[in-house]
């Protein structure tokens, strides 16, 4: 492309391999940034977040919704179904989600009527056969676990799953897997988490009844519904919070903008940081071709000597920074990629999110671009000095 001869760029860029590699590697770290960050943004949203089955709508009330206001919200004009739900953090016994001794053994325990839930939400079915599964709720000490539980733990239909409870360890019998139905995610859309003193990343479900067994629980804290296509979502909460006043009211579509709107802000945030060690790269770049120039000033002179116009000098310089910059995105395109795998691995490994890997390659196309155009850019000055020196000034023996 530069229209070099193809013997002296490469021993220019042989004469000092070391020096060229660790400027290059400069460069991979900025692209492997660039690379991971939207890699798992993406692959996440679309392989995960976008899965999520929620209800239309939530209301939450602490301690618990009180008889006329669980009439109240079941009238208002924009729901359609309405389903109540008492939701509490519970201990569990030899199995947790995260990291042990740093996360807490906890998870969510929803207790409701499965049967609305699974026709609110649609739920999808991992393991075991729904009616099945529903009549071994109604006969006690049975749960559905989130596909999460199911790929942390290993457990399917049948597996024991012991909780803490009033009489101490009870042991439950998971009847079924069914895909994540985002309540975790809702809770804390909602403001709910905190509440619950830092429970886990997931979600088992019960009924009430051995909610009110089991732990003493038994008036609903929250209600879940469906609402009418034509409402939006400022009405939709304008009526749940004046039929349950102190309540904390939210829709699936609100959560979701919020959830996307938060992970497009960690994006830009990480793209930033990847932009910041760019720049840190271009710096070596700089200090490179400076100090090629200067160690290798002799030899450029003779080949202006022999008749070398001055732009060869300056498309050798470019063709090596090129060289570099395109080492640097090779290498930093397979440790992106790496660096994704790696986060996928810790996503299943700790709380059991899986996803396929979605590489972004546009991202990649750009941040070469990017990456090859600001190595250009840090070498331009020296090229430009270089080009300037007559061949008596390159030859003449530095002080």
């Amino acid at each position: 492309m530069l229209l070099l001869p193809g013997r002296l760029l490469r021993q220019t860029v042989l004469a000092t391999p070391i020096r060229q590699g660790l400027t290059g590697g400069t460069l991979m770290v900025s692209l492997a940034l660039l690379v991971m960050v939207w890699t798992v943004s993406r692959s996440l949203m679309a392989g995960w977040f976008e899965n999520l089955q929620m209800p239309d709508a939530l209301v939450y009330a602490m301690p618990s919704l009180t008889q006329w206001q669980w009439q109240a919200i079941r009238k208002v004009d924009a729901a359609t179904q309405a389903c109540a739900a008492t939701a509490f953090p519970v201990q569990t016994v030899g199995m947790q989600l995260g990291m042990k001794g740093i996360t807490p053994a906890q998870t969510l325990f929803v207790g409701t009527d499965m049967a609305s839930f699974g026709r609110m939400t649609q739920l999808k079915w991992h393991a075991g056969d729904p009616e099945t599964a529903l009549r071994r709720l109604e006969g006690g000490r049975a749960l559905l676990v989130s596909r999460e539980w199911s790929v942390v733990h290993g457990v399917s239909v049948g597996s024991p799953l012991t909780l803490e409870t009033l009489a101490g360890p009870v042991k439950f019998e998971v009847a079924g897997v069914i895909a994540s139905p985002g309540l975790d995610l809702a809770t804390h859309a909602l403001g709910i988490w905190g509440l619950f003193s830092d429970v886990s990343a997931s979600s088992v479900f019960g009924t009430r009844e051995d909610a009110k067994r089991y732990f003493g629980i038994d008036a609903p804290n929250l209600a879940l519904l469906s609402l009418r296509e034509d409402t939006t979502d400022e009405e939709a909460i304008r009526q749940l919070t004046q039929a349950a006043p102190g309540s904390r009211a939210g829709t699936s579509r609100a959560i979701r903008r919020g959830a996307r709107s938060s992970l497009d802000r960690l994006t830009v945030i990480g793209s930033a940081v990847a932009i910041g060690s760019l720049l840190l790269g271009c710096v070596g770049v700089g200090n490179l071709i400076v100090a090629e120039v200067t160690s290798r000033r002799f030899e450029f002179g003779v080949l202006r000597a022999i008749g070398a116009p001055r732009s060869l000098l300056g498309r050798l310089v470019a063709g090596q920074t090129l060289i570099v910059g395109l080492v640097g995105c090779a290498a930093g395109t397979m440790l992106g990629t790496e660096f994704s795998l790696v986060e996928r691995g810790l996503h299943q490994r700790l709380v059991g999110v899986t996803y396929p890997l979605h590489l972004a390659w546009d991202v990649i196309a750009w941040g070469t671009l990017v990456v090859l155009a600001a190595a250009l850019l840090a070498a331009l000055p020296t090229i430009w000095r270089l080009m300037r020196y007559p061949p008596r000034a390159l030859l003449a023996r530095l002080e």
